[in-house]
């Protein structure tokens, strides 16, 4: 633990708010160290404080428009989602729940409430780069320069999937909710093809640890739609079992992998296991993918055969996307061919990403995905 005992000198020719009779020297403060507890955290340090306006405090002790020299600092802590304050309200360190938090690519908003009032900590961004740290309550104001910022085992959560069409009725919404860094829930909007009716979709995950073992489609008030349930075997899931509100088992999906632990096949199955329709994919070569598409009776529908970057690594935002490559990886071109020989090809993708390699935007003439995300 850092300590720094704060010294005031007056140097002659200059001005000082303080009163002569003052003791030279203040009650000794301390430069908080990351809780040992905790794991994941964003801290952001400085050295110099600036307080305008009047707040109430348990020790006053400084006057409006006033600036201190000592080390102060806010840390938040994802896995608690709390955020502490050091040497800043007081020569204390103290620690508050965050209600909310909003995040853009120029800001970091906190919010947060001591006694009831509501408080904000805004970390101001320019570059990539925290600057600058302003907290408000009221008509006060306390603000640093960030000096030092520092964080460890964060990652980058998607929070909102959006596409937009030239078709209005393929316009679609997705919002992801965490806890920790699993997805709890996601909200899904979009409209009905026929009528342009807006719809949502709410599907809540479970786990057994930090195993997805199944989701749940429920309604706004939570009342359970319909469910799936996981199975696995050597850690893979091998089949889904989907079930009607009444918990009635209305259809089997089941999956198979190759070698790599590379999806291989998807059967869909009625409740007896008799396979409808089944999809089995090939990976020849390290940037393609072949799908056959079989019916009924194993009768060939057509087979389609995908391009792909391979270079860019698998980031999946739930389990259960593994079981959908099409989710996953970053398709660039497609072209399926009928049993007759009839070929057709769909729209090529573009892929736009991040500096630090984060899928942010696909392009294709059927419409544009938009993904946004936060840092835990």
């Amino acid at each position: 633990m850092k300590k720094i005992i704060l010294l005031f000198v007056l140097v002659a020719g200059l001005t000082s708010c303080s009163n002569d009779s003052q003791d030279e020297t203040t009650p000794e403060v301390t430069y908080a160290d990351v809780k040992p507890t905790q794991t994941k955290y964003k801290a952001y340090y400085g050295e110099k404080l600036v307080k305008l306006g009047s707040i109430a405090s348990k020790n006053t002790e400084t006057s409006p428009g006033s600036e201190m020299f000592k080390p102060v600092s806010v840390i938040y802590y994802p896995r608690t989602n709390t955020i502490s304050f050091s040497n800043i309200f007081d020569n204390t360190t103290v620690e508050y729940p965050v209600t909310s938090t909003v995040t853009n690519e120029i800001s970091i908003v906190y919010s947060f409430k001591i006694n009831g009032a509501t408080f904000t900590c805004t970390i101001t961004i320019k570059d990539n780069k925290a600057i600058k740290i302003v907290i408000v309550y009221g008509n006060a104001t306390y603000t640093f320069d960030i000096t030092i910022a520092d964080s460890k085992k964060l990652a980058k959560l998607l929070v909102s999937d959006i596409r937009t069409s030239p078709n209005a009725a393929s316009n679609s919404t997705r919002e992801y909710f965490y806890s920790d860094t699993l997805v709890n829930s996601s909200v899904y909007r979009y409209k009905d093809p026929n009528t342009l009716e807006d719809l949502v979709r709410y599907t809540e995950y479970k786990y057994e640890g930090a195993k997805l073992i199944g989701t749940d489609r429920v309604d706004e008030d939570g009342t359970i739609l319909s469910s799936v349930l996981y199975t696995y075997e050597n850690n893979l899931i091998v089949k889904a079992t989907n079930k009607s509100a009444e918990g009635t088992i209305t259809s089997v999906t089941l999956y198979e992998y190759d070698s790599n632990k590379r999806i291989s096949a998807v059967k869909f199955a009625n409740v007896n296991l008799v396979v409808n329709f089944a999809r089995y994919y090939t990976y020849p070569k390290k940037n393609t993918m072949n799908v056959v598409y079989k019916g009924k009776n194993d009768v060939l529908e057509e087979t389609e055969v995908c391009t792909y970057d391979d270079q860019r690594k698998i980031f999946l935002v739930t389990q259960d996307q593994i079981l959908e490559p099409f989710l996953y990886l970053p398709i660039t071109h497609a072209v399926s061919t009928t049993p007759e020989g009839e070929e057709y090809s769909y729209p090529d993708i573009s892929y736009e990403y991040s500096a630090d390699g984060y899928l942010i935007k696909t392009v294709s003439e059927n419409d544009i995905q938009n993904l946004e995300y936060r840092e835990e």
